[in-house]
């Protein structure tokens, strides 16, 4: 299955329809709109050989960064799991607490740290992000390459 399809298809799971791909280097920009006030849903994907992702999703309170491992986990009494994350090689993330979204495969960055992850990743050429399910200690790592993603995010959001 193509790349951009498999793109489609989570994030069709996680948001919705979408309605137009464009390619960006690896990244893929999915057009989308909420069904019932027509607001901007748009999303920016990568997808690795394992089928996880890591998105940039227009939602109601902005611009958000999502994580899909597609694994269910437990996580800890708030719904969250612990998250780090390497770009290049730059020194990593120490952990941080990730809200995990309906389904327990998938988890989002807190919006005050949306920035800063974002001008990171706009320069880097490569993440490796590890989650760990506070429940049982369970950890999944994903690499993906951010060739492209500079233009991505520029194409849903133009300066």
């Amino acid at each position: 299955m193509k790349t951009c399809t498999i793109i489609a298809i989570t994030l069709a799971v996680l948001t919705g329809q979408a309605l137009a791909q464009e390619r960006f280097g690896d990244w893929v920009y999915l057009r989308s709109s909420d069904p019932f006030d027509d607001s901007d849903r748009s999303a920016v994907a990568v997808i690795n050989d394992d089928g996880r992702a890591l998105m940039f999703k227009l939602m109601d309170d902005g611009l958000n960064v999502i994580y899909y491992w597609d694994k269910y986990f437990g996580g800890d009494s708030d719904n969250d799991v612990i998250v780090r994350y390497r770009i290049d090689n730059n020194p990593p993330s120490g952990e941080q607490y990730w809200r995990m979204l309906q389904g327990n495969r998938s988890a989002y960055i807190r919006m005050n740290r949306v920035a800063g992850f974002m001008r990171e990743a706009r320069t880097g050429r490569r993440i490796v992000i590890e989650v760990r399910d506070p429940l049982d200690g369970e950890r999944i790592r994903s690499e993906f390459s951010l060739n492209g993603l500079d233009r991505a995010l520029q194409r849903l959001r133009p300066r």
